[in-house]
């Protein structure tokens, strides 16, 4: 569940409002509450806005579109992608949420341990080992859980996972970095019938890399379309197409 790829790196202040003394003895009117109230609404009607830093579109490379934005406290900015897989959302989820596999499914995974899965099969801990080029390995342990599917197995979903600490995961090995600041999701919803998804893919990962934050997130952005390339590979190759159910409904 990485996009790393470092091998291909190519605001307004608002100044408090004082009240003076006299202004502050006099009393406030039905009128005066009201010119009180309408800014405060618009204040924190903006508030969302302000907070929630916007996404800025990068490129389009096979069908991927890929955006990234800032992320408060971090110098590496998330990467969101989007883009059509063509083969159902089972199968597409079911690719995905074989970590087991992913050795042999997703780029750059050397190897992949369950810690943990949970007794429905809906949660699992694993820990996965990254062989990347230009610099070393990286290593983390990650939580991932079904956030979204319904009871009877038909789409949509949604598979979220996040760093975490594990005593059970292999120690950390000398010339290899543990990445703690790791987290991303799949959502996947049927269009065409049932038979194409539609899928939107985040990734937030510090490589912890030497080189400049910019040239780290301009390889994150640039390896998502390779991600995409091997989902769509593989989630038509069995064991994942025969999962494959038709959806009840779907986007046109």
């Amino acid at each position: 569940m990485t996009a790393v790829d470092p091998g291909e790196y190519d605001h307004g202040m608002a100044t408090p409002i004082e009240a003076s003394p006299r202004s502050s003895r006099r009393p406030v009117g039905p009128r005066g509450r009201a010119g009180l109230v309408l800014p405060l609404v618009a204040l924190l009607g903006a508030l969302p806005a302000l907070a929630e830093p916007r996404w800025n579109f990068r490129a389009q490379e096979d069908g991927v579109a890929v955006y990234n934005r800032e992320v408060v406290g971090s110098p590496i900015k998330e990467v969101k992608a989007e883009g059509v897989i063509d083969a159902p959302p089972a199968a597409v989820f079911a690719m995905i949420a074989d970590v087991d596999s992913y050795p042999k499914t997703m780029p750059y995974t050397a190897v992949t341990k369950v810690l943990e899965r949970s007794p429905d099969g809906r949660s699992l801990v694993y820990y996965a080992r990254l062989s990347l080029p230009i610099i070393s390995d990286r290593d983390y342990i990650l939580r991932v859980a079904e956030e979204k599917r319904p009871a009877d197995g038909m789409p949509p979903y949604r598979l979220t996972w996040k760093a975490v600490p594990d005593p059970r995961a292999p120690p950390p090995v000398k010339g290899v970095v543990r990445l703690t600041d790791v987290g991303g999701s799949w959502d996947l919803e049927p269009i065409r019938g049932g038979k194409a998804t539609h899928a939107v893919y985040f990734v937030h990962l510090d490589p912890q890399s030497p080189l400049p934050g910019f040239l780290v997130d301009k390889g994150n952005s640039q390896s998502v379309p390779k991600l995409f390339e091997h989902v769509r590979e593989w989630a038509q190759k069995p064991p994942y197409a025969q999962t494959a159910q038709a959806p009840q409904a779907s986007k046109p």
